[in-house]
């Protein structure tokens, strides 16, 4: 059967506004014409007062405001960030408005290039109320914390937050971590993370064999690691029960509320992707299983374009929504949920990068955007869609580029390697400056 054809959003948008103007010029007509209006007309035929249907009203003004006061506290806050993202950038293109289900439950999914800014552009240019996921430090501060008690956000505890110095010094070897003046077992307990001072890496506890011996869930490769490495200062990051917070999430989402998710974890200035957090498949997953729920989840694309100057451009492109897959699902309900969550992770990777661009640097990033205009023919002006399409099109193909030229260096250095042993000389003496 041949799908069924889309409706044309922007005539539909065109005669909605059509109709409310002439529903708001009626309005106005009626009322600014004593024997057009039907309140003056049904007053002046029963011989009453205006006064008596305006008291029931406004009573019923009172309790509609009132009955609906957080959507109300909502879309007034939505307008304040409206005005105030017009003021920052001058231009703001939406794509694939179509994509986004009309009805909740949603889960929305974009990239975290800015703490706030990201947010306030999913809240100002998405039709459907959002709630985001934010981390109790933010939600604990007096202005975030009251704005994002208004759009009705989630608090997360999130271990970083609460990461604290250790007494003692860490020594790895591999999975196993040998401890000086340490406390394992009191300071740190299996399902724990802990991390060297100064790096951002986190290892979780496996086991715990004294107070200066343990056992991680992951190998450890840094400077600190070998029996001979000197001992590291270390922080420890408390594991943080989460039902909590997914309880409040599924209930939200039974009752058709769309949540807002950067499953990146935390903000960035990278050109790229950071590995994806487990928590938006988790989420879904359980949705699914717990409560028969098919949650589509949309991925957003947050485009930022000279991003450190005033009055900048941005885009923000939804993109077609990603289900929890039946093979997923079969692989969780075998007991391999690691395996599902990985799957559905990567599918909402594959999204949230197809509304992206996406390169290895901030260099490379502006080349793909000379190439963009300079292709493009004199005089000609795409849509934005377009711009997007040519620009994931120009990054894709120097990505290849780049793999074929270092794949290409490799082969030569290998070449040049075996040129030099079968002529007796060593890859060292081939090198500029060898013997100097």
């Amino acid at each position: 059967m041949a799908p069924a054809p889309k409706a044309d959003s922007s005539l539909t948008t065109k005669m909605d506004e059509t109709i409310f103007v002439c529903a708001v010029l009626a309005v106005v007509i009626m009322l600014s014409v004593d024997e057009l209006n039907p309140i003056k007309f049904v007053c002046t035929t029963v011989e009453i007062s205006t006064a008596y249907p305006a008291y029931p009203a406004a009573g019923f003004l009172l309790y509609t405001v009132v009955a609906n006061v957080t959507d109300i506290v909502y879309y007034a806050t939505k307008i304040f960030f409206m005005s105030i993202l017009s003021i920052f950038f001058r231009e703001i293109d939406v794509i694939g408005r179509d994509n986004v289900p009309r009805h909740g439950p949603i889960i929305f999914t974009g990239n975290h290039a800015n703490q706030f800014v990201d947010a306030l552009q999913v809240l100002c240019n998405c039709n459907h109320k959002v709630g985001f996921l934010i981390a109790m430090k933010s939600w604990n501060q007096l202005v975030v914390g009251t704005l994002a008690r208004c759009i009705g956000c989630i608090p997360v505890e999130r271990p970083q937050d609460s990461a604290r110095r250790a007494p003692g010094t860490l020594r790895f070897e591999g999975t196993r971590v040998v401890g000086a003046g340490t406390r394992f077992g009191t300071d740190v307990k299996v399902g724990d993370k802990l991390r060297v001072q100064g790096e951002s890496a986190q290892f979780r506890v496996a086991e715990v064999h004294g107070p200066e011996a343990l056992t991680l869930k992951d190998p450890y490769a840094g400077p600190s690691e070998g029996v001979d490495a000197p001992g590291v200062a270390w922080e420890v990051l408390k594991n943080v029960d989460q039902a909590g917070v997914f309880g409040r999430v599924f209930t939200g989402l039974q009752g058709g509320a769309c949540i807002g998710i950067f499953p990146e974890g935390g903000s960035h200035d990278r050109t790229d992707l950071l590995p994806l957090k487990a928590g938006v498949a988790i989420i879904a997953v359980g949705a699914l299983e717990r409560h028969n729920l098919a949650v589509p989840v949309v991925p957003i694309g947050l485009n930022y374009f000279r991003r450190n100057r005033f009055r900048a451009r941005a885009v923000v492109e939804f993109g077609p929504p990603v289900y929890v897959s039946e093979a997923a699902m079969d692989k969780f309900r075998e007991g391999r949920a690691k395996e599902a969550y990985h799957d559905f992770l990567q599918a909402v990777e594959d999204g949230m990068r197809a509304t992206l661009v996406t390169a290895p640097d901030e260099r490379a990033l502006g080349l793909v955007h000379m190439a963009r205009r300079l292709w493009l023919p004199s005089g000609y002006a795409p849509t934005s869609r377009e711009k997007q399409s040519l620009n994931r099109r120009f990054a894709e193909g120097y990505k290849l580029l780049l793999r074929q030229s270092i794949e290409h260096k490799e082969r030569k250095a290998a070449a040049e390697k075996e040129r030099a042993a079968a002529g007796g000389q060593s890859s060292f003496s081939l090198s500029p400056g060898a013997g100097r």
